[in-house]
């Protein structure tokens, strides 16, 4: 078991690096199409909107199907909402693709955080839950580096690449997590 709660633990940092991969890009990428700076306040409270949604629910799911058929979706998904919002210009489309966006990310830290506290025994669940917990926050300052790195070409690179590492992660869920 405690092989498995380190795998997702893995899976969960390469997901808050792929996860983090357009933010620095994303001013950017406002600028370039002459939106005013305010609209990724709006980004940012969709997508945030549907996470608080989308947890419990894509949470059950996970408990009803299964830990892995759920998680194993949510960097795909969440790699082609972050296409779709770095390279279409339509303001309704990107407006979907943020609650896409904040949906999968909701379940992909209901699934990570149900898949820990299920397979810890009660005395690691903590400190289980505390590792996972400092995995998101430096998978998170990474993805931004290399974000911000590869945005400073063009702010739509760090988004195609975002679909590219979501596609990749998922199979690396497929294969390593039980």
């Amino acid at each position: 078991m405690k092989k498995n709660i380190n795998r997702m633990i893995i899976m969960m940092f390469l997901c808050m690096v792929v996860y983090n991969l357009g933010h620095p890009g994303t001013p950017d990428l406002i600028q370039m199409r002459g939106w005013k700076k305010s609209i990724s306040g709006e980004f940012l409270a969709f997508m945030s909107t549907a996470m608080f949604i989308s947890s419990p629910y894509l949470g059950a799911l996970a408990d009803r199907f299964g830990m892995k058929r759920i998680f194993v979706l949510m960097p795909f998904f969440y790699g082609i909402a972050q296409l779709v919002f770095g390279f279409v210009t339509s303001l309704p489309i990107i407006f979907l693709a943020r609650i896409v966006a904040g949906f999968v990310s909701g379940g992909t830290f209901a699934v990570a955080f149900g898949y820990v506290s299920q397979l810890s025994e009660k005395e690691e669940k903590a400190k289980n839950i505390a590792k996972i917990s400092s995995a998101i926050v430096i998978g998170g300052a990474i993805g931004k580096k290399i974000g911000g790195i590869v945005a400073t070409a063009d702010p739509r690179y760090s988004f195609g690449l975002q679909f590219i590492c979501g596609g990749i992660l998922s199979l690396f869920i497929l294969v390593f997590i039980k």
